[in-house]
């Protein structure tokens, strides 16, 4: 490998307020995951249907918004892993 090629394979430094973000990412996936996997299991609930129609609608955008939101959680991660690179 040439000395131009190993320079190249390091990864860049990211700024203080990327890295900081960074690193309070694993832990805000984790929070969403959980709450993504509380829903659905409430969703999946042999009874969950027989409820009240307001609630279950409440469930279910509750539910997408926070996949939504575990997804841009997701793509942020890469995208600063991405920056480091």
């Amino acid at each position: 490998m040439q000395p131009a090629e190993a320079g190249k394979k390091q990864k860049k430094k990211l700024s203080y307020k990327f890295q900081r973000e960074l690193d309070e990412l694993p832990a805000k996936i984790e929070a969403a995951e959980t709450l993504v996997e509380s829903l659905e299991e409430e969703c999946g609930a042999a009874d969950f249907y027989q409820r009240d129609h307001d609630e279950v609608s409440q469930k279910l955008a509750a539910l997408g918004e926070a996949q939504q939101q575990l997804e841009a959680l997701y793509d942020r991660w890469g995208e600063l892993e991405e920056m480091q690179e």
